[in-house]
Order: structure tokens, then C-alpha cells, then sequence
């Protein structure tokens, strides 16, 4: 049951699963209960979408079950832990987090500790190589945490041949360090690598780093946001300061900065609190449905 845009994987996924004998199950909308009387009709047995097709269907409060699913797998971008225990909660199974990537495949999944780990991408699968690139150009050495991440490095087979426009052959991305992410991430104790963020969402205040994504991942938890977006401002002593711009559910009552900052102050550092909240009718999303980076909001 494929959820995702097709125009990022029609060559690298889908052919070649219904060159192995798959059955690809795609549904005419995105709307929950369409897609679970599709699920339970058709017997779809791997369920393949984004944390926002998971986070729609947990919500769904019908009876329908996706019985005969054996896996879940979320992929396109970061799943939230809340996410994958609603899922869990609603359908009785884990959803298996993987790091699936155009030019190299899915070389990350989270078959292990989907249910123990929900926010882990999981596990270097076999004949990959998986590692932390310093800003040195170095490997991170372990033990890693999120305080102490790298950039997400991949070697491994499968990789694509060449850029097409304009013409790059792979050699030239791929040596000396792999395939660059450009994600920074960071490996548990146990071995299974986390995401934090995107290397161009980072912020720097004051020399103190961290991730768009930790802040948006605290405001979307917030009852009365529908989304968020979190970028750096340039300060004239403090290098960046956080900025956000808020997706109200109601946007005839959006909650206050006082009452955001408040639910900030309780689950961040003081640093990481964004200095300005700014309310938008709607934020941009991509082609394939990611929040846009590069956009205005308003």
C-alpha cells in the first residue's frame, strides 16, 4: 500500500518492486477511511508512507484495522516517537522508521527496536556502511548523543550511476566520503542511529548549536498548533537567534506568545525558545508534502 508521491519513486521503488513480483496498491486520495477499506479490500500486507500519512490514520475513529499488515514502514522524513505510539495504539503494530534515500536506496531501517525505539531509524542494513562525518572531515568517534552528532555518511551497493542535469557521475559525489546526507545524526549505545536535523536547519547562538526540527517538534505538540516552522534570524551580538511561524488549529484563536513561551520554558533550554512567535494562515509545504524551508510564510 504506497502513500507517497509517486514522482520522487516511480523508477527507484516502484518499478523495481513490481519487478520482484509486488503488487502496488495506490490509493485515489489521502483521506483515512478510503485508504483502510483499500488496506482491509485488497489484504495490503506492507504499508509504505510518511509520518503524516501514519499521524491521519491513527486518528482514524472508525472500526477499520489494517489486519493483514506485517509491516509498517515511515520514511520522507523524521518520525515523531507521539506518532508511531498512536499508530501503535490504534493498529496494534509498530512502525519501523527507515532512512530511504533517491540516490542510495533504503539503507537504514528500524526492524529491531521499532516498537522499544520509535524514534530511531534503526540499523545499518547488510553491505552498507553507515557513518558520522566530524567538521573536520573526520569520523565522529563513539560513543555518540545528540549533543555530539556528525553528518550521516553512507557507503554501500545500489548507489545511483549519475546526476543527469547537469551530468555528474557518481564518482565525483561519492569519493572520498560515500554518499553525504547532509543529516546529522547519532548513534545509541546499542547501535541504532538517530536523526537530529538537517545540517542547514542548525542554528548557532552564542556558539550553542541545535536543530530546527527539536524546536518545531515541541511547538506541534502544542494542543493548539496545527504545525510549525523554526528558522534562524541573524543577531548582531548573538550570531542567530530562533524565530517561529505558527499554523494555529483555530485561527481565530491562536494561542499567545506568553502561553507558547511558557510551554517552551517547560520542555526546552532557555536558548533553544524562539524569541518570536508569528502567526501565518498556512505554511509552505513541497511537491512531496514536506514543510518548505526556502519559502516566506504568511
Amino acid at each position: 500500500l504506497w502513500l507517497l508521491p509517486m514522482a520522487h519513486h516511480f523508477v527507484v521503488s516502484i518499478l523495481l518492486y513490481l519487478r520482484y513480483g509486488a503488487t502496488i496498491l495506490l490509493p485515489g486520495g489521502s483521506l483515512a477511511r478510503p485508504i483502510l477499506e483499500l488496506a482491509s479490500r485488497e489484504r495490503a500486507t506492507v504499508l509504505y508512507a510518511s509520518p503524516y500519512h501514519m499521524n491521519l490514520l491513527a486518528k482514524d475513529a472508525s472500526e477499520l484495522q489494517l489486519a493483514d499488515v506485517r509491516l509498517a514502514i515511515s520514511t520522507a522524513e523524521g518520525l515523531r516517537p507521539e506518532i508511531a505510539r498512536a499508530f501503535a495504539s490504534r493498529f496494534g503494530r509498530p512502525v519501523a522508521q527507515a532512512l530511504g534515500i533517491i540516490e542510495v536506496g533504503l539503507p537504514v531501517l528500524n526492524a529491531a527496536s521499532a516498537a522499544s525505539k520509535p524514534g530511531s531509524l534503526g540499523r545499518p542494513l547488510p553491505d552498507y556502511e553507515v557513518w558520522l562525518r566530524g567538521e573536520d572531515g573526520q569520523p565522529v568517534a563513539p560513543p555518540t548523543s545528540p549533543e555530539k552528532t556528525g553528518e550521516i555518511c553512507i557507503r554501500g551497493p545500489g548507489c545511483f550511476d549519475a546526476y543527469l542535469d547537469p551530468w555528474t557521475p557518481a564518482r565525483l559525489v561519492l569519493e572520498p566520503d560515500g554518499f553525504r546526507t547532509g543529516d546529522q545524526g547519532f548513534f545509541d549505545a546499542d547501535g541504532d542511529l538517530f536523526l537530529v536535523g538537517r545540517r542547514a536547519n542548525r542554528i548557532n547562538m552564542a556558539g550553542m548549536k541545535f536543530f530546527s526540527e527539536e524546536v518545531e517538534a515541541v511547538l506541534d505538540a502544542h494542543p493548539q498548533l496545527r504545525r510549525s516552522r523554526v528558522r534562524a534570524r541573524e543577531h548582531a551580538h548573538l550570531g542567530e537567534i530562533p524565530v517561529a511561524e505558527l499554523e494555529p488549529v483555530d485561527p481565530a484563536h491562536p494561542p499567545t506568545s506568553a502561553e507558547l513561551k511558557a510551554w517552551c520554558r517547560e520542555r526546552l533550554p532557555a536558548y533553544k525558545i524562539p524569541r518570536e512567535f508569528r502567526v501565518v494562515e498556512s505554511l509552505p509545504e513541497t511537491a512531496t508534502g514536506k514543510l518548505a524551508r526556502s519559502e516566506a510564510g504568511g
